[in-house]
C-alpha cells in the first residue's frame, strides 16, 4: 500500500460514507474519533506527514469502534487490506 494522497482521499471517502467528518486541526494532541452533539467526527492534527495521517485512520478500522457502512468494492479492498497491514509507529 503506498502512504499518499491518493490513499488519504479513499481512507477519507471511507470514513465519508460511513456518516463520519474527518477534520485536521492545528494543535499539538492525540488524534482519534469522538461523537459531539451527534456528529461523528475524526481529528488529525493538521500538521502529521500523510503517511502519518492514513495510519491513524487504519488505526481506527483496525480498532473496530467505529461502523463502516457498505462500501464498493475497492473500498471494501482497502479496508480489508489495512485489517491486515501491521502499522509501525
Amino acid at each position: 500500500m503506498k502512504f499518499n494522497n491518493s490513499t488519504l482521499q479513499k481512507f477519507e471517502k471511507i470514513f465519508q460514507l460511513s456518516g463520519y467528518k474527518v477534520r485536521y486541526e492545528k494543535g499539538n494532541f492525540k488524534s482519534g474519533s469522538c461523537v459531539v452533539w451527534d456528529r461523528k467526527m475524526i481529528i488529525i492534527p493538521k500538521f502529521y506527514p500523510t503517511p502519518e495521517k492514513i495510519k491513524v485512520l487504519m488505526e481506527l478500522i483496525r480498532e473496530g469502534q467505529i461502523e463502516l457502512a457498505p462500501l464498493e468494492d475497492e473500498l471494501q479492498a482497502l479496508v480489508t487490506t489495512s485489517k491486515q497491514t501491521e502499522i509501525f509507529s
